[in-house]
């Protein structure tokens, strides 16, 4: 179910030919290293596997057209003043994919954060320069939410869950519960399984 909304506005000055999607976690961060909460800059993720999983994910996102997003909707609608921005938190944010996608669905003034912990696929593609990135895990989102004040924000993710731990689950569950903020997540499931290389116990799982 949908839950509350928020999302950050951090616009940078676009110096030094830096992407704009650097530029504008600059705004926020006034480094060139690590994030906000001091991740780590080494590549984690191959942007090709993100690449290759685009039409899954899409389909995904488009399941909640007809039944989490209009409930959404209305709810942002209800809690906030016509020309207030919505701030939308974004994790494991990767390429950017989930606000290329959700942007133009949301009848609302938009500001973007997105938290990642891999500075590379966060840096992959371009977006928005007043997209702010932060550099960090999943964790960070309480002390996020807590050090952002906004009358409608909204935490979304895709294809996130289910490569997290269930203490991760558990921290971004209390984060949003914490600070009474909505949720839109969405989860690619075929129900295909295969396992490489094979094994006798494949059929257990």
């Amino acid at each position: 179910r949908a839950s509350r909304a928020g999302l950050l506005h951090g616009r940078a000055d676009r110096g030094g030919g830096r992407p704009a999607r650097y530029a504008a976690r600059m705004a926020a961060d006034g480094g060139g290293g690590a994030g906000l909460f001091g991740a780590t800059t080494e590549p984690i993720v191959d942007p090709r596997w993100l690449s290759a999983r685009v039409t899954a994910d899409t389909a995904a996102r488009a399941a909640t057209l007809s039944t989490l997003l209009p409930e959404l909707i209305n709810y942002l609608i209800e809690i906030g003043n016509a020309e207030d921005d919505v701030e939308i938190i974004d994790l494991g944010a990767g390429t950017g994919a989930n606000q290329r996608w959700l942007t133009p669905r949301l009848p609302l003034r938009q500001r973007w954060v997105h938290l990642d912990h891999d500075p590379a696929i966060s840096r992959s593609l371009p977006l928005p320069d007043d997209t702010l990135i932060i550099d960090d895990s999943v964790e960070a989102l309480a002390r996020l939410l807590s050090s952002r004040s906004s009358d409608r924000r909204l935490v979304t993710c895709s294809a996130l869950l289910d490569v997290l731990t269930t203490a991760q689950v558990h921290a971004v569950c209390s984060a949003v519960i914490d600070n009474q903020v909505p949720v839109l997540f969405s989860l690619s499931v075929t129900g295909d399984l295969n396992v490489t290389p094979a094994n006798p116990d494949d059929q257990l799982l």
